[in-house]
Order: structure tokens, then sequence, then C-alpha cells
């Protein structure tokens, strides 16, 4: 079976960002007690995931998963679920005296119907294993935009990735407000 999951899960970006101390230390902190039955008793149906980045980005939803990594005796096993939109929603643009934050839009996205065939084969499957440690991710990727204006393209770049793992739980966030450094590698 599992071993307790380590505080060191990744999430795995397609582009770069501009610091790890994005991930906040309540989601460490959170994941630092989840074990094997933790994953065993997801119900795949109720995954979410929320991406909310600029309102003049968009991601590209063929690239965007949730990952699972899985660590044996036996070898390591990436494995991704895609994932599909479910809504897109603007957020305008809020100015106050001491800061303002950019207009935004964000996908709320849940495991497409073969990722739910394929996550629970994958909990029937390591019911049989033996000791094993895993990860969860979210690999995101944005839609390269050859038009963006001038405003546009001063403007600071971010994304925030958020995860649900059942009905009952609220989201909890991934990455917090991540800037996004270098649009030119997002193909």
């Amino acid at each position: 079976m599992f071993a307790t999951f380590k505080p060191s899960f990744a999430v795995i970006l397609c582009f770069v960002i501009s610091a790890c101390s994005s991930i906040p230390l309540t989601t460490l902190l959170k994941f630092s007690s989840y074990d094997e039955q933790e994953l065993l008793k997801l119900k795949p149906k109720q995954i979410r995931a929320k991406l909310t980045v600029n309102s003049f980005l968009n991601i590209d939803l063929v690239n965007t998963k949730l990952g699972v990594t899985i660590k044996s005796n036996n070898g390591d096993l990436a494995l991704e679920f895609p994932l599909k939109q479910m809504s897109l929603s603007q957020t305008p643009a809020k100015i106050s005296f001491f800061s303002s934050t950019p207009a935004s839009q964000t996908y709320l996205l849940k495991l497409s119907d073969k990722a739910i065939a394929d996550f629970i084969a994958l909990q029937q499957q390591l019911t049989l294993s033996e000791k094993n440690t895993f990860g969860l991710s979210v690999a995101a990727k944005l839609e390269r935009n050859e038009n963006l204006s001038p405003e546009q393209k001063a403007q600071r770049l971010f994304m925030t990735i958020e995860l649900k793992l059942s009905e009952q739980q609220d989201f909890f966030t991934l990455i917090d407000n991540a800037e996004i450094s270098d649009m030119s590698s997002s193909n």
C-alpha cells in the first residue's frame, strides 16, 4: 500500500514561474498527513481544479491535466488524467487605495469521462500493490496569443491553481497568484 504522502508534492506548470513562494504553507501542511487511504477514498467524479489567469490569457485545455505520481520499490510511475472545462467565469479588475487586481478569468475543470475510468482503475490496482508513496499535481499550459496589446504585455501575468478532492471539502490552493515570467515558452 502507500506510505505517508510527502509534503514535497509538485505542481507542474509548462511555463516559467518566478518563485516557489507561491505555494501556500497551509497546502504543504494539509498534505503532510495525507496517507494511502485518502487517495483510495477519492471519488474521481468529485475532483475539481480551478485555474485563474489574466482575463486576456487562455488555458490550453488539451494540455491541462491532473497528475498522479506513484513511487514504489518497482520504480516510479507518472500518470496524467485529462481535465475538461465545466465553466468559465470573468472577474473585473479591482482598484483600491493600496493595491489593484487585474481582470481575470477562472476555469472550473473536472476529470474527463476517460480520466474518471482510468483513475478508478488506478485505485483498484493500488489496493493490490505494496508500499508506495504518491503525489498530486496539476499541469497547465497557456495558449499562445500573438495579439496582445502593449497594455496587456505590460501587465503582470499571473496564475492561481486550486484543487478540490471531494464535495465535502473546499478548494485548497496549490499555486497562489504566481507570476508568469516568460510567455514565450507557452507554445
